[in-house]
């Protein structure tokens, strides 16, 4: 309510909006963050056979992201992680919290 009856009333000058930002910039600067999710499909005592299979299971689900199907129902529904009830997300991640080989992939992926 306050911010309805209040908040619509408050007009702030661009210039004075600008004038906050340029002193206070440091204060929105950001680590460089990725948001990972993940389907995971575990190959573990699995036949090289079944691990072709789960590899195409993989592949095909990477074709019906690409062509627009939600990525969080596909995890929940096929994923047989710990994360697939959170839609496979694994969550946030800055620069140098993940092995160089995964954040070289993850960052260049954006």
């Amino acid at each position: 309510m306050i911010r309805q009856e209040v908040g619509s009333r408050i007009d702030i000058p661009v210039p004075d909006v600008k004038a906050y930002y340029d002193a206070h910039q440091d204060e929105f600067n950001r680590p460089e963050q990725v948001d990972i999710d993940e389907i995971f499909l575990s190959t573990e005592g699995k036949s090289p056979d079944e691990i072709t299979a789960i590899k195409a299971r993989i592949g095909g689900y990477r074709d019906r992201v690409l062509k627009g199907e939600d990525f969080n129902v596909l995890a929940k529904r096929y994923s047989e992680g710990s994360t697939a009830a959170d839609g496979g997300n694994l969550g946030l991640f800055e620069r140098g919290q993940l092995s160089p080989q995964l954040e070289e992939v993850v960052f260049q992926a954006r």
